[in-house]
């Protein structure tokens, strides 16, 4: 948009309408930046929550295994 129409358009519809208008669409358009971002940081913690429960999981099964050599030994 130029100025011209800027210009013509403030001239239509009056100055507080205009500014109103450009805040409002601005918000809106920062918020939904920000609900993209957010998005997007909960796809990748629930990407690294499943590898580290994974992690856990292979851990626990080898303390197990260990666990179980460590009993064989002792008796």
């Amino acid at each position: 948009m130029d100025i011209s129409a800027l210009g013509s358009l403030i001239g239509s519809l009056g100055f507080p309408v205009v500014v109103s208008l450009i805040l409002f669409f601005g918000c809106k358009y920062m918020l939904d930046n920000q609900q993209k971002n957010t998005d997007r940081m909960f796809e990748m913690y629930e990407k690294a929550n499943t590898e580290n429960r994974e992690a856990i999981i292979a851990c626990t099964s080898a303390l197990n295994r260990l666990s179980d050599k460590l009993e064989k030994i002792k008796e």
